[in-house]
Protein backbone atom coordinates (compact mmCIF):
# COMPACT_ATOMS: atom_id res chain seq x y z
CA UNK A 1 0.00 0.00 0.00
CA UNK A 2 1.20 3.28 -0.96
CA UNK A 3 2.03 6.13 1.45
CA UNK A 4 0.10 9.15 0.89
CA UNK A 5 2.44 12.70 1.22
CA UNK A 6 0.78 15.10 3.48
CA UNK A 7 0.85 18.20 2.19
CA UNK A 8 0.91 21.59 4.64
CA UNK A 9 -2.52 22.82 3.98
CA UNK A 10 -3.75 19.32 6.19
CA UNK A 11 -0.33 19.57 8.46
CA UNK A 12 -2.70 20.18 11.70
CA UNK A 13 -6.00 18.56 11.16
CA UNK A 14 -7.30 17.55 14.18
CA UNK A 15 -7.57 13.67 13.56
CA UNK A 16 -3.88 13.70 12.57
CA UNK A 17 -2.93 15.70 16.02
CA UNK A 18 -5.18 13.55 18.18
CA UNK A 19 -3.29 9.92 16.53
CA UNK A 20 -0.19 11.28 17.15
CA UNK A 21 -1.06 12.12 20.67
CA UNK A 22 -2.52 8.74 20.98
CA UNK A 23 0.61 7.63 20.52
CA UNK A 24 2.48 9.86 22.49
CA UNK A 25 4.70 8.14 24.89
CA UNK A 26 6.01 5.36 22.31
CA UNK A 27 7.55 8.75 19.95
CA UNK A 28 7.35 11.76 21.93
CA UNK A 29 9.75 12.88 19.53
CA UNK A 30 7.11 12.76 16.57
CA UNK A 31 4.57 14.88 18.34
CA UNK A 32 7.01 17.30 19.08
CA UNK A 33 8.30 17.71 15.53
CA UNK A 34 4.86 17.72 13.85
CA UNK A 35 3.54 20.21 16.12
CA UNK A 36 6.48 22.92 15.76
CA UNK A 37 7.89 21.96 12.39
CA UNK A 38 4.74 20.81 10.73
CA UNK A 39 5.26 18.76 7.47
CA UNK A 40 7.11 20.53 4.68
CA UNK A 41 10.31 22.26 4.69
CA UNK A 42 13.36 20.78 2.83
CA UNK A 43 14.26 18.45 5.68
CA UNK A 44 11.13 16.94 6.19
CA UNK A 45 8.61 14.70 4.87
CA UNK A 46 5.52 12.83 5.79
CA UNK A 47 2.93 10.79 4.92
CA UNK A 48 0.26 8.50 6.24
CA UNK A 49 -2.43 5.46 5.45
CA UNK A 50 -5.70 6.02 6.16
CA UNK A 51 -9.01 4.48 5.43
CA UNK A 52 -11.79 7.14 4.84
CA UNK A 53 -10.38 9.60 7.47
CA UNK A 54 -9.23 7.18 9.69
CA UNK A 55 -5.45 7.30 10.69
CA UNK A 56 -3.52 3.53 10.62
CA UNK A 57 -0.08 4.57 10.07
CA UNK A 58 1.89 7.70 9.86
CA UNK A 59 5.46 8.10 8.83
CA UNK A 60 7.62 11.86 9.53
CA UNK A 61 11.53 12.77 8.22
CA UNK A 62 13.15 14.81 9.49
CA UNK A 63 17.03 15.13 8.13
CA UNK A 64 18.56 11.20 8.11
CA UNK A 65 16.39 10.14 11.06
CA UNK A 66 12.54 8.92 11.27
CA UNK A 67 9.55 7.94 13.09
CA UNK A 68 6.77 5.61 11.97
CA UNK A 69 3.70 5.24 14.53
CA UNK A 70 0.89 2.72 13.45
CA UNK A 71 -1.99 0.85 14.87
CA UNK A 72 -1.48 -2.74 15.90
CA UNK A 73 -2.48 -5.03 13.41
CA UNK A 74 -2.24 -2.86 10.60
CA UNK A 75 -1.34 -5.33 7.24
CA UNK A 76 1.06 -6.47 5.60
CA UNK A 77 0.72 -4.50 2.45
CA UNK A 78 1.02 -0.90 4.95
CA UNK A 79 4.25 -2.30 6.63
CA UNK A 80 5.32 -2.79 2.94
CA UNK A 81 4.68 0.57 1.77
CA UNK A 82 6.27 2.04 5.21
CA UNK A 83 9.39 -0.23 4.14
CA UNK A 84 9.62 1.55 0.86
CA UNK A 85 8.96 4.66 2.14
CA UNK A 86 12.11 4.37 4.39
CA UNK A 87 14.33 2.99 1.37
CA UNK A 88 12.96 6.34 -1.05
CA UNK A 89 13.61 8.28 1.98
CA UNK A 90 17.29 6.83 2.58
CA UNK A 91 17.42 7.06 6.24
CA UNK A 92 19.75 6.59 8.90
CA UNK A 93 17.66 5.59 11.32
CA UNK A 94 13.81 5.17 12.07
CA UNK A 95 12.10 4.64 15.52
CA UNK A 96 8.78 3.08 16.41
CA UNK A 97 7.30 0.51 18.80
CA UNK A 98 8.62 -2.76 18.85
CA UNK A 99 5.85 -4.47 16.87
CA UNK A 100 6.17 -2.53 14.09
CA UNK A 101 10.12 -2.55 14.06
CA UNK A 102 9.89 -6.18 13.57
CA UNK A 103 7.24 -6.54 11.00
CA UNK A 104 9.22 -3.83 9.05
CA UNK A 105 12.76 -5.81 9.60
CA UNK A 106 12.02 -8.61 6.79
CA UNK A 107 11.62 -6.07 4.07
CA UNK A 108 14.87 -3.94 4.91
CA UNK A 109 17.55 -6.35 4.07
CA UNK A 110 20.21 -2.81 4.76
CA UNK A 111 19.06 -2.43 8.66
CA UNK A 112 19.56 -4.10 11.76
CA UNK A 113 16.76 -4.00 14.67
CA UNK A 114 18.14 -2.49 18.21
CA UNK A 115 15.31 -2.52 21.14
CA UNK A 116 14.91 0.27 24.02
CA UNK A 117 12.82 1.95 26.15
CA UNK A 118 11.13 5.46 26.13
CA UNK A 119 11.67 6.77 29.80
CA UNK A 120 9.62 9.83 31.82
CA UNK A 121 11.45 12.24 33.61
CA UNK A 122 10.78 12.53 37.53
CA UNK A 123 10.12 15.94 39.01
CA UNK A 124 13.38 17.37 40.10
CA UNK A 125 13.05 19.15 43.40
CA UNK A 126 15.73 21.71 42.93
CA UNK A 127 18.74 22.98 40.49
CA UNK A 128 22.24 22.27 41.71
CA UNK A 129 24.08 25.57 40.14
CA UNK A 130 27.04 23.54 38.95
CA UNK A 131 25.33 22.85 35.41
CA UNK A 132 24.73 26.10 32.86
CA UNK A 133 23.08 27.03 29.86
CA UNK A 134 25.41 26.91 26.49
CA UNK A 135 25.73 29.37 24.67
CA UNK A 136 25.31 29.26 20.55
CA UNK A 137 29.05 29.83 20.59
CA UNK A 138 30.18 26.85 22.33
CA UNK A 139 27.31 24.42 21.05
CA UNK A 140 30.48 23.02 18.09
CA UNK A 141 32.40 22.21 21.50
CA UNK A 142 29.05 20.10 22.48
CA UNK A 143 28.90 18.49 18.89
CA UNK A 144 32.33 17.47 19.29
CA UNK A 145 32.09 15.54 22.46
CA UNK A 146 28.79 14.31 21.70
CA UNK A 147 30.46 12.85 18.35
CA UNK A 148 33.06 11.41 20.26
CA UNK A 149 30.90 8.71 21.74
CA UNK A 150 30.77 5.87 19.49
CA UNK A 151 27.28 5.00 20.69
CA UNK A 152 25.25 8.52 20.88
CA UNK A 153 27.43 10.31 18.38
CA UNK A 154 27.03 7.36 15.61
CA UNK A 155 24.38 8.43 13.71
CA UNK A 156 25.61 11.84 13.38
CA UNK A 157 28.62 13.98 11.82
CA UNK A 158 30.07 17.01 14.16
CA UNK A 159 28.81 19.66 10.81
CA UNK A 160 25.18 18.11 10.60
CA UNK A 161 25.23 17.98 14.39
CA UNK A 162 26.21 21.26 15.21
CA UNK A 163 23.41 22.80 12.50
CA UNK A 164 20.83 20.40 13.89
CA UNK A 165 22.02 21.96 17.07
CA UNK A 166 21.67 25.17 16.31
CA UNK A 167 18.38 25.00 13.86
CA UNK A 168 16.64 23.60 17.00
CA UNK A 169 17.46 26.12 19.35
CA UNK A 170 16.10 28.92 17.01
CA UNK A 171 12.88 27.12 15.57
CA UNK A 172 12.07 24.91 19.19
CA UNK A 173 13.81 26.88 22.02
CA UNK A 174 15.48 23.79 22.72
CA UNK A 175 18.76 24.29 24.80
CA UNK A 176 21.95 22.49 25.85
CA UNK A 177 23.45 22.11 30.00
CA UNK A 178 27.24 21.60 29.88
CA UNK A 179 29.42 21.58 33.09
CA UNK A 180 32.69 23.43 32.70
CA UNK A 181 36.07 22.60 34.53
CA UNK A 182 39.08 24.83 34.08
CA UNK A 183 37.67 26.27 30.83
CA UNK A 184 36.68 22.91 28.90
CA UNK A 185 33.03 21.64 28.72
CA UNK A 186 33.59 18.31 30.34
CA UNK A 187 29.30 17.01 30.83
CA UNK A 188 26.53 17.28 28.67
CA UNK A 189 22.99 17.13 28.28
CA UNK A 190 20.22 18.54 25.76
CA UNK A 191 16.42 18.54 24.79
CA UNK A 192 16.98 17.80 21.39
CA UNK A 193 13.08 18.54 21.06
CA UNK A 194 11.05 21.14 22.41
CA UNK A 195 6.89 21.93 22.20
CA UNK A 196 4.51 23.87 24.45
CA UNK A 197 4.59 21.17 26.96
CA UNK A 198 7.34 18.43 26.30
CA UNK A 199 11.01 17.98 26.11
CA UNK A 200 12.99 14.89 24.25
CA UNK A 201 16.13 15.21 26.35
CA UNK A 202 19.46 13.61 24.47
CA UNK A 203 23.25 13.87 23.88
CA UNK A 204 23.79 12.95 27.95
CA UNK A 205 27.25 12.57 27.88
CA UNK A 206 29.89 13.10 30.32
CA UNK A 207 33.73 13.05 29.07
CA UNK A 208 36.96 13.86 29.75
CA UNK A 209 37.95 16.08 32.64
CA UNK A 210 34.88 15.48 34.31
CA UNK A 211 33.99 14.11 37.70
CA UNK A 212 32.07 11.27 38.95
CA UNK A 213 28.46 12.34 39.17
CA UNK A 214 28.91 14.70 36.59
CA UNK A 215 26.06 12.94 34.15
CA UNK A 216 24.02 12.96 36.52
CA UNK A 217 23.92 16.43 37.73
CA UNK A 218 23.75 17.69 34.50
CA UNK A 219 20.79 15.80 33.76
CA UNK A 220 18.77 16.86 37.22
CA UNK A 221 19.55 20.26 36.26
CA UNK A 222 18.11 19.63 32.40
CA UNK A 223 15.49 18.12 33.81
CA UNK A 224 14.65 20.92 36.58
CA UNK A 225 15.06 23.81 33.86
CA UNK A 226 12.37 21.70 31.79
CA UNK A 227 9.83 21.25 34.36
CA UNK A 228 10.28 25.12 35.56
CA UNK A 229 9.14 26.04 31.50
CA UNK A 230 6.04 23.69 31.78
CA UNK A 231 7.84 20.41 30.26
CA UNK A 232 7.31 17.05 30.81
CA UNK A 233 10.85 15.31 29.51
CA UNK A 234 11.03 11.89 27.75
CA UNK A 235 14.10 10.46 26.75
CA UNK A 236 15.23 7.28 24.47
CA UNK A 237 17.43 4.68 25.95
CA UNK A 238 19.14 2.01 23.47
CA UNK A 239 21.92 1.12 25.76
CA UNK A 240 20.62 -1.67 28.30
CA UNK A 241 23.40 -0.82 30.98
CA UNK A 242 22.18 2.87 30.85
CA UNK A 243 18.40 1.64 32.23
CA UNK A 244 19.17 0.97 35.77
CA UNK A 245 21.41 3.93 35.70
CA UNK A 246 18.03 6.41 34.79
CA UNK A 247 15.57 4.46 36.99
CA UNK A 248 18.33 5.06 40.01
CA UNK A 249 17.85 9.05 39.14
CA UNK A 250 13.71 8.67 39.22
CA UNK A 251 13.43 7.91 35.52
CA UNK A 252 10.63 5.49 34.31
CA UNK A 253 10.22 3.08 31.43
CA UNK A 254 6.79 4.67 29.95
CA UNK A 255 7.03 2.70 26.26
CA UNK A 256 9.12 -0.58 25.06
CA UNK A 257 10.49 0.69 21.31
CA UNK A 258 12.97 -0.07 19.02
CA UNK A 259 15.15 1.46 16.42
CA UNK A 260 15.84 0.26 12.72
CA UNK A 261 19.92 1.65 11.62
CA UNK A 262 21.34 1.65 8.68
CA UNK A 263 23.93 -0.73 8.58
CA UNK A 264 26.59 -1.54 5.31
CA UNK A 265 24.92 -3.61 3.05
CA UNK A 266 27.48 -5.99 2.29
CA UNK A 267 25.49 -6.68 -1.25
CA UNK A 268 22.08 -6.69 0.30
CA UNK A 269 19.54 -3.87 -0.48
CA UNK A 270 16.01 -3.08 0.66
CA UNK A 271 13.64 -5.42 -0.83
CA UNK A 272 10.34 -3.78 -0.16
Amino acid sequence: MTIQKLEPVKSKTQPLSDYIDGKLHETPYLKIDYETLGVAGSDISCGAVQLGDVYRLVVYRYHSGGHIVADDGVSDSMIQGAASWICSQRLDMVQCNRAIASALLPFLGSYSLVPGVVMRAPKAASASGMARRASREELLSVAKLICGDSEIGKHYEVDELYSQLVEREKSQGCRSMVIERDGAIVAHAATYGESSDLAVIGGVKAGKGSQKGDGAVVLADLVFDARLRGKTPFAYCYIPALIPWYEKQGWEIVAHVAKLEKVPCFGRECHA
